[in-house]
């Protein structure tokens, strides 16, 4: 069994909250973490014996749970801090003084709605040309329309991503402009992340 299945089945049943950062970028890592923990407490020597010994004994499965909790503790300090850095350059963005660092959100969204119109009139206006001009081309004139938007697929696919990101931070700067927050506090955040399974 490698590693992150090991540690995802285990965090599955004893403390489901880990299995987000199993699958994270460091999540190798974290998985290697919980499989140590699990095998400390139950005293197996393999992840799987460890799992079962978890599924037979529930006063193991609270020490696990007990211990586990500093692993996640480390992974939500770690991810407070990524979030002060985002929120930092979110500020540092807002207040300064060069126009395009606030503008090139809008801009972008203009360029994309202008590339849009060219390329609806542009696929419009193929299809009427082949129906009115060249009804004995039609078919590979419209084939050829139909290439040129499935090629621009992946292009839209981003290019639109690119543009639903920036209408959240939006959302985020204007909240911070108004002395809001933009989620949970730390202490909140924490407190729900390390509530152990089945306790309010």
């Amino acid at each position: 069994m490698d590693p992150i299945t090991a540690g995802f089945a285990i965090a599955k049943f004893a403390l489901p909250a880990l299995g987000k950062w199993i699958f994270g970028d460091d999540g190798e890592a974290v998985a290697n973490e919980v499989v140590d923990v699990a095998q400390k407490v139950t005293g197996a020597k393999d992840p799987q014996q460890a799992l079962t010994m978890l599924q037979q004994n529930p006063e193991m499965v609270l020490e696990f749970q007990r211990q586990a909790q500093q692993i996640q503790i480390k992974l939500i300090e770690a991810e407070t801090e990524q979030l002060r850095q985002v929120n930092e350059t979110m500020r540092a963005e807002y207040t300064s003084d060069d126009k395009y660092v606030k503008r090139w959100r809008p801009t972008f969204g203009y360029v994309m709605a202008f590339t849009w119109a060219v390329q609806i009139c542009g696929t419009v206006g193929g299809i009427l040309y082949a129906i009115m001009a060249q009804p004995s081309n039609a078919g590979e004139i419209l084939t050829a329309v139909g290439q040129v938007n499935a090629a621009m697929v992946t292009m839209w696919a981003v290019g639109l991503s690119v543009i639903g990101v920036s209408v959240w931070k939006r959302s985020d700067d204007k909240k911070l402009a108004a002395g809001q927050s933009s989620g949970l506090g730390i202490v909140e955040a924490i407190a729900s992340r390390i509530a152990v399974p089945g306790k309010s």
